[in-house]
């Protein structure tokens, strides 16, 4: 019976022929050859500490205000920001251990806090003068 007359139903399917996976089978070296062999060496990558930004701010704003205490306006301002910003640094450098800069942070804090008694006792003379 010719192919096209028996019904689709009865009809064999041609399988495709299963390919066979080969397999790939390491050489077996013996221990002392796999110990001459040099390991390759990956450098881990050490973070760098960084200075903390406001730390560093609250230093030079420090400097600034003990410089120019003399100057009312500009040692008000800088005192004020030395100190807001020598706390704000202390509390970033606490949370977060990988950054540097905790002495620039208190030096900033004690010399914006001097500034200010500084400014207060200059306003003082000079009222009492007046």
């Amino acid at each position: 019976m010719r192919w096209y007359k028996i019904p689709p139903a009865k009809r064999k399917k041609k399988r495709k022929p299963v390919k066979k996976k080969r397999v790939v089978r390491k050489k077996k070296v013996s221990k002392a050859v796999r110990k001459v062999k040099p390991k390759k060496i990956i450098p881990k990558k050490i973070p760098r500490k960084k200075t903390g930004n406001f730390a560093l701010a609250a230093l030079i704003l420090g400097v600034i205000a003990i410089l120019f205490f003399w100057v009312p306006i500009l040692d008000m301002i800088t005192s004020i920001l030395a100190i807001i910003f020598g706390a704000k640094a202390l509390a970033i450098i606490n949370k977060h251990p990988y950054l540097e800069g905790k002495s620039y942070a208190i030096a900033g804090l004690v010399l914006g806090i001097i500034a200010t008694i500084l400014w207060i006792v200059l306003i003082a003379m000079v009222l009492t003068v007046v």
